[in-house]
Formats: C-alpha cells, sequence, structure tokens
C-alpha cells in the first residue's frame, strides 16, 4: 500500500498474515522519482512500477503495479517541491525571527547603556552648606554698646 501525503511518503507492505514491514520518509528527503512501464498489458492498461530514491541511508522506495505510474510520479514530484518551498519558508522566518530577537538585545543593551550615561550625566546635588550669619561692617567695642556716625552713614547697625 503506497500512502502520499502533503509531507511524507509511506509504503506498506504485507508480508504474510501476521507480518508486515513499513517503511516512511519526508518529500523533502526524496531524491528521485522514476515510473517505469514494461510490456504489452500494462503500456495497454497504463500500469506500472514507481520507483522513489531518498537521501541517505533510507530505504529506496518500489510500488508496483500502480495505475498512471507516470502521473504519480509528477505527483511525488511536485509535492517534494512544494515541500521544499515549505521548508525554505519556515527556515527563513525562524531566521527572521532570529535576527528580530537578536535586534531587540541589542536595541535593550543600548538603551540600558544610554540611560547609565545619561545617569551619570546628571549632575548630583552638592550637599547643602549651612549659611553663615551676615558679618556686619559696624565695628563695635565689646564694652560699647554704641553706634559710631561713621556706622550710621554707612548703613551698618549693631546687634543688641
Amino acid at each position: 500500500v503506497m500512502i502520499l501525503t502533503d509531507s511524507r511518503i509511506v509504503d506498506i507492505t504485507q508480508n504474510v498474515l501476521f507480518s508486515r514491514t513499513m517503511a516512511e520518509a519526508n518529500l523533502t528527503d526524496i531524491e528521485d522519482v522514476n515510473a517505469e512501464v514494461k510490456g504489452i498489458l500494462p503500456t495497454l492498461f497504463h500500469f506500472g512500477t514507481v520507483f522513489v530514491q531518498t537521501a541517505g541511508t533510507a530505504r529506496n522506495f518500489e510500488f508496483k503495479s500502480l495505475p498512471d505510474p507516470y502521473n504519480v510520479s509528477k505527483m511525488i514530484v511536485d509535492l517534494h517541491q512544494k515541500s521544499l518551498i515549505e521548508e525554505e519558508k519556515r527556515e527563513s522566518r525562524e531566521i527572521g525571527r532570529s535576527v528580530a530577537r537578536e535586534e531587540e538585545k541589542k536595541c535593550e543593551s543600548s538603551h540600558h547603556q544610554e540611560t547609565k550615561e545619561a545617569a551619570e550625566e546628571i549632575p548630583k546635588p552638592s550637599p547643602i552648606k549651612p549659611q553663615e550669619e551676615p558679618k556686619s561692617d559696624v565695628k563695635q567695642n565689646k564694652n560699647d554698646n554704641s553706634v559710631s556716625q561713621e556706622d550710621l552713614e554707612k548703613g551698618g547697625g549693631a546687634e543688641f
């Protein structure tokens, strides 16, 4: 029995009553597809064999006595091409996502660095110094509480 999906090809062979073998491969692993029609009856009734060769150590598939083997082989090749295109799209999306994540990390790092530099540029407030009492220009004797005429003209005063 041959099962062909949009992503895989499956071959199930019933050997005896309680023995069967099953082989499957992704369509992206297919390397070659051939159709063969031998003899007068297969040619007249459009029956033949389709051979599917896969990459690596995977088993090759041989489907015997298939109706319209040329159309089946064309269908396998078309699905193979479609699956390759979809895989390329998926890979490019994954690459795009990883590039976007890298750019996001760079932006976050850059923003963090800019914030740190901006914080360093902000002047730190100087500590508050206690205000000194205003000095008076008035000359006063320690024992004398009087203000001289000269001090009054300057506008100074004495503290009492």
